[in-house]
């Protein structure tokens, strides 16, 4: 099993945290949830961009058609979050075997403590 501080420094267990705390702060109207809501946007944001133009394109067919009233409250911010971060961890580990053949990565040195 890995290290707590591993684990704490993984970007996609800091992007299912963050999602996390954000999700549990904006429905209990905390003004705290905008502390939470930047760096999420932050690491997210491969996921939200790849998520954004279909989104829009979906949300302008669907509120032209007036078919959106099936949509509750809880249900858009819950999608407008939890997708964006899958997508987001997707998208992490299809670049992770890019950078390691293209070397992109290599010039990094960490030394071992």
């Amino acid at each position: 099993m890995p290290s707590p501080s591993k684990i704490l420094l993984n970007i996609n267990s800091c992007r299912v945290m963050t999602a996390i705390t954000v999700m549990s702060l904006g429905p209990s109207d905390s003004p705290l949830w905008w502390m939470a809501a930047a760096p999420w946007f932050l690491i997210n944001l491969p996921g939200l961009l790849l998520l954004a133009i279909p989104g829009l394109v979906l949300g302008l067919g669907l509120a032209e058609t007036g078919s959106l009233e099936w949509i509750g409250g809880a249900f858009l911010p819950t999608i407008g979050i939890v997708v964006p971060t899958v997508l987001s961890i997707l998208l992490s580990h299809c670049w992770r075997p890019l950078l390691n053949k293209t070397g992109a990565l290599s010039h990094f040195y960490y030394p071992e403590s």
